[in-house]
């Protein structure tokens, strides 16, 4: 059987990388992400989009903390990079030709990013990659969701009716049953993870506001025989509850 993993969300940046937030993003890697690739003899990573969290800039701490403790690492294994651009990767309100990862990594050969939609093929399953769907691709993303006979996308999608943070639906967006015609659609952008088949969110791969507390984050194995998914689970968040009962205190 041939895995590969599945990652959405990252958005490299958030809250201001303060020291401490790197340095547990940085324990999930080494001590979790990193060693499951391992273990599944993982060769290829495809990346659901949002791989930064400023539209405008990337700083070079930033830049540093992928390329040290992201990039570096997955080269290291020979593992290959598919990255769907997300809308926080995006210069630009309505058009994802101007984007961070093609800029951070034109020059690498084990990263492929895509802006416009396309198919591949990934140990022989067809997968339609989707890019955030803007004025520049629109068309094609709507001609390729028609006529595609990918039975797997990954996408970057902006659907109605799923919740983007647990308990905050989203009321805006694309109608979801344009998907309907798929097996199976995986997609990044809302960072709770849901289900209504054929569609499913992912979640992101770490908690990074407070309404995360408590909500499931992490990354996923997929199998492209059998499509089943995997959950690897994030242990590490910055966030912890204490309760404290003043009304039942010791005298």
């Amino acid at each position: 059987m041939a895995k590969i993993a599945i990652v959405c969300a990252t958005n490299y940046g958030v809250r201001n990388e303060t020291p401490g937030r790197c340095q547990w993003q940085k324990n999930f890697l080494d001590q979790v992400f990193f060693p499951t690739l391992q273990s599944y003899g993982i060769r290829t990573v495809l990346h659901a989009g949002d791989y930064g969290d400023r539209r405008k800039f990337t700083n070079h701490f930033t830049v540093n903390f992928i390329e040290e403790s992201y990039r570096k690492p997955l080269r290291m294994r020979g593992i290959h990079e598919h990255v769907l651009v997300g809308n926080h990767d995006c210069f630009l309100r309505d058009s994802t030709e101007i984007n961070s990862v093609t800029e951070l990594f034109r020059h690498d050969p084990s990263v492929t990013v895509y802006h416009h939609p396309q198919e591949i093929e990934v140990d022989g399953l067809g997968i339609l990659m989707l890019p955030w769907i803007a004025g520049n691709n629109r068309q094609a993303t709507e001609d390729l969701i028609a006529t595609s006979r990918c039975p797997v996308v990954l996408g970057h999608l902006e659907l109605s009716g799923f919740q983007m943070y647990r308990g905050l639906p989203s009321h805006e967006g694309m109608d979801a049953s344009v998907f309907d015609r798929f097996e199976l659609v995986m997609s990044g952008h809302y960072h709770h993870p849901s289900i209504k088949p054929p569609i499913r969110y992912l979640g992101a791969i770490w908690p990074m506001v407070w309404s995360d507390y408590n909500d499931a984050r992490g990354f996923h194995i997929f199998d492209t025989d059998t499509h089943e998914l995997e959950f690897i689970e994030n242990p590490f968040s910055p966030f912890a509850r204490l309760v404290y009962d003043d009304a039942n205190k010791p005298a």
